[in-house]
Parts: C-alpha cells; structure tokens; sequence
C-alpha cells in the first residue's frame, strides 16, 4: 500500500513540477496579453434563479492574473471574503487539466449559497488518440461552523458550453460528488475519481459549492479537478491510490486550518 501511494504522489509531483513550469513560460508570452477568455466564476443566493457572474479580467475580478478571478463581495446575508478560482495557465499542463476553487463564506444568519467556476477549451492533452481512458479526479477539504452544510460537484462537460444565462450547466460526461458534509464535525474531507473513454474533443471543467448556515457562521474550502490521460501501463496502479492519498492530503490541510 506504501508503495502505492508513493507511486501516485510521485505521478502529481510530476505534473505539478511540468505545471509550473508552463506557468513561467506562459506568464512570460502573455505579458500583455488578454486574460482567459472563458475563465468564469458565479454566485447565487436564490438557488440558482439569478446569478452575479465573474469573468476573468472583468468587472469584480480583483485578481490580476490571467488565469485567475477572485472575488471579494457581499450577496444578502452572504460576505466572501477570499473566493477565488484559478485555471489555465497558472494550473496544469499538457496531459493534466486543473482547476482550483477556494471559498471563504461568511454568513450573518441562515441561507444558502451557490458558487460556480467554469472553464472551457481543456484537451485534447495529446495530438493523437490518448493512450488510456481520461481519469477525472476530484478534493476537497476545509471547516464548517456548528449546524452547517456543504455538499461539492466537479463535472466534465463534453459540450465545452459557457455557463448559460439560467441555472445550472448540464449534462456532463462525467461527475463527482463529495458530501454532503455537516457539522459537527468542524472539518471535512474526501476524494473521488471516475474515468471517461472520450479524450479527444475540448471540453469545459465545472466545479460547484452549495453552502448552507442555518445561523451566522463561515465555511471555508478548498475543491481541486485533476482531469488526467495517464500511460496505460500505470493505470492500474494509479486509480486504487487515488482516493486515500486525497483524503489525506484533505484531512492534512483541515488539521492545518484547526491549529
């Protein structure tokens, strides 16, 4: 089992080294640049009937990168202090699509809150047909107040669709649900993974937080999307270790957010 999951960290490690340094490479030719075209976050209180959509380099993104939206605002009883996602380029890499949503929710009473991130144009991660299934991978961790809910979706949509002006996108190729969650316990984690056979058309990333209080309080989480065409002959040995190693990782960090 050691090995196992040394194997699977050593797999990320990987990637993650590849990914910084297509970073530096595209912080360097996109000086200047426009920012990420379709990079989008979204928020609603009234469960999804009206949503305030951030764009990338647009009104309420505070966040100077490209690649990067983060949005400091109140809707309602609802104040997000740090609510940012980030994409391509700062994630990822040629073979493994990322996308990272951070939330920081405080509420000043009861309600619920749904907060959105989209990204289109992944993949496909190879010129030609991949060489195994495409392995979709998703984390989350972080800390509810007393009496409080999260449940977390991370979808691949095949459509590589822009969020709609209505409610939720959909349908997907491929989804993970974690949650839901409920305090107590303060802290939460978990890990999923699913694999898809289509890996040669463009598609979107989705990741959604529905957030309830059913008094003042404040949530905090941290969702990651992996989507990943591994070698075949790893295969067998990455998907078993996916799941522990992200829930350690995801327990790791609530331990570190509790001290």
């Amino acid at each position: 089992m050691n090995n196992k999951i040394e194997h699977v960290r050593s797999f990320f490690a990987h990637r993650r080294k590849l990914a910084v340094g297509l970073s530096a490479f595209a912080a360097v030719a996109l000086v200047g640049g426009a920012a990420q075209a379709f990079l989008q976050l979204r928020v609603s209180t009234n469960n999804g009937t009206t949503w305030t959509t951030i764009t990338d380099g647009g009104v309420g993104d505070v966040n100077v990168a490209n690649g990067a939206i983060t949005f400091i605002g109140s809707l309602g009883v609802w104040s997000l202090t740090v609510d940012t996602v980030q994409s391509k380029p700062i994630l990822g890499g040629p073979d493994d699509a990322e996308m990272d949503l951070q939330v920081s929710a405080t509420s000043s009473g009861a309600g619920t809150i749904l907060i959105q991130s989209l990204d289109t144009d992944f993949g496909p991660p190879n010129a030609g047909p991949p060489s195994g299934p495409m392995v979709h991978i998703a984390s989350v961790g972080g800390t509810l107040p007393a009496g409080g809910s999260a449940t977390f979706t991370s979808n691949v949509d095949l459509s590589n669709s822009q969020f709609p002006a209505g409610n939720l996108v959909g349908p997907y190729k491929s989804t993970i649900t974690l949650g839901p969650f409920a305090s107590p316990p303060s802290s939460f984690g978990n890990a999923g993974s699913d694999t898809f056979p289509d890996g040669t058309a463009p598609f979107a990333l989705v990741q959604t937080a529905r957030i309830t209080h059913n008094r003042a309080g404040i949530t905090t989480a941290d969702l990651d999307t992996h989507v990943l065409v591994p070698e075949a002959s790893s295969m067998a040995l990455l998907l078993p270790g996916l799941v522990p190693v992200g829930i350690a990782i995801r327990r790791r960090k609530a331990r570190m957010t509790n001290a």
